[in-house]
């Protein structure tokens, strides 16, 4: 007759490497219970608890587990801090209907608004997509250096445009009061450097390209890691064409300042260049996680 009280002090007596040694398969029905108990107590891998089912295709592991946390929060961030310049916008979109004479112009303005929210919708619908996936996601080597490579980039880009935002409150407008666009780049920044967070989960989930459980991911992960994919490249070819005609926008803005009599000290065309390569590199290093997903769903499975 086994006791179950001495079952609860043995295991709680293991230490973890000698807790996960023990096989588990050779366990009877009762044993297993404390002892997957104790592996829920601790914390510790379910990936190497073979019976326990966490998700549709058997158990989900830690780190599995903190990519959907990633996920989540940098879906909720970037929602959250997309939600006043989309409001801004339908206001803008409103007068700007009254105000165009044309039924055409009318629906070009509203035509052109609403494929821009659907592109920044997107990176968030692969979040929310990433995080109800229970799949397994495979990251190779060469992305692994991708993902941390782009998470640097936007770290350091974020971190970059702290200074400017609260230079702001100083010089001319010192003593200015807060405004609607400061939370506005409050909440931006915030979702920025929440975007890191998927990029460095996915980092740490690097394999060699085999699954222990071998579950693919979800069928709305894949249909929107593709959706995005494809997003990712028609925004990476417009910023390549932005940064191109630099030197036409700068002429423009350099004529358009001396007409209306604005010194053009401001706007240098190296400090143009950079404000474009910049927002360029932040754009295109949003869309790095959704491809890292569609690269490893290609990878065959063992």
């Amino acid at each position: 007759m086994i006791d179950p009280e001495y079952l609860t002090k043995h295991y709680a007596g293991l230490s973890d490497e000698a807790l996960m040694a023990v096989d588990r398969d050779e366990l009877v029905e009762l044993a297993r219970a404390f002892y997957d108990q104790e592996i829920e107590r601790r914390g510790l891998l379910e990936s190497e608890l073979p019976g326990v089912s966490t998700g549709p295709g058997g158990p989900v592991s830690l780190r599995l587990r903190q990519v959907k946390r990633a996920a989540l929060v940098a879906c909720i961030a970037t929602v959250i801090g997309a939600a006043i310049p989309m409001w801004t916008s339908i206001r803008q979109m409103l007068a700007l209907e009254s105000n165009i004479g044309s039924n055409i112009g009318r629906l070009g303005a509203i035509a052109a608004i609403l494929v821009g929210y659907i592109f920044a919708a997107i990176v968030p619908l692969f979040y929310f997509a990433l995080y109800l996936n229970d799949g397994d996601l495979l990251v190779s080597r060469n992305m692994r250096r991708v993902t941390i490579t782009a998470a640097a980039v936007i770290g350091l880009l974020g971190v970059a445009a702290i200074p400017g935002w609260i230079g702001s409150f100083r010089g001319e407008s010192a003593g200015r009061p807060w405004t609607i666009g400061d939370t506005s780049a409050a909440l931006g920044e915030i979702a920025t450097l929440a975007s890191i967070l998927p990029l460095v989960a996915l980092f740490r989930l690097a394999t060699d390209g085999s699954s222990e459980r071998g579950v693919s991911v979800s069928r709305l992960l894949r249909m929107v890691t593709k959706v995005a994919v494809i997003a990712g490249g028609i925004v990476a070819v417009g910023c390549v064409i932005g940064v191109m005609a630099t030197p036409w926008v700068y002429a423009y803005l350099r004529d358009r300042s001396l007409e209306m009599g604005y010194s053009n000290v401001r706007w240098t065309f190296s400090r143009l260049v950079f404000d474009r390569v910049q927002t360029a590199l932040a754009v295109v290093c949003l869309y790095v996680a959704p491809f890292v997903v569609w690269r490893g769903s290609r990878i065959p499975r063992d």
